[in-house]
């Protein structure tokens, strides 16, 4: 039980790791039920993660130091965006707004948003030891798993 106490202030952050991870392959590989959709799954993916580079490329030529309370603030910001895409991708489809480019533009902004959120998440765990990393990121990836069947359900 004291072994237990000791993970229970992880648990905040394995959750957002989780959800965050959850909302990325749910919004954009729809829970692995469309994994080869070219353009609109591995294509989003790289147009998120080329504005990620060239973002990360500014911040590292310019080496900009970004306080807690601006990463802080980020990261609700990715984590709202990312809620908000997540719920805009079926409700276009719902609403018959499915256009090929509304698609492929959220799906791009969810994995764009949502790999900032996980960034963060797994920046929470810098400095931990081995065994905390791993019961973090495998708790993370474990719950994410039964999150992510359900969602394909």
């Amino acid at each position: 039980m004291k072994l237990l106490s000791l993970y229970i202030p992880l648990l905040p952050s394995i959750l957002g790791l989780c959800f965050a991870r959850a909302g990325l392959i749910v919004a954009g590989y729809g829970s692995y039920t469309r994994t080869d959709e070219g353009i609109f799954t591995d294509g989003s993916m790289l147009v998120a993660l080329s504005f990620m580079a060239v973002i990360m490329l500014v911040i590292g030529m310019r080496k900009i130091r970004l306080k807690k309370r601006t990463t802080n603030r980020i990261m609700r910001a990715c984590v709202a965006l990312e809620a908000l895409g997540v719920l805009l991708l079926p409700l276009a489809h719902i609403a018959g707004a499915f256009w090929p480019n509304v698609h492929f533009w959220l799906c791009a902004a969810v994995t764009f948003f949502a790999s900032f959120a996980i960034f963060y998440w797994l920046r929470r765990a810098r400095g931990c030891g081995s065994t905390t990393a791993v019961l973090y990121v495998f708790s993370a990836l474990a719950i994410s798993e039964v999150e992510i069947y359900v969602c394909s359900l």
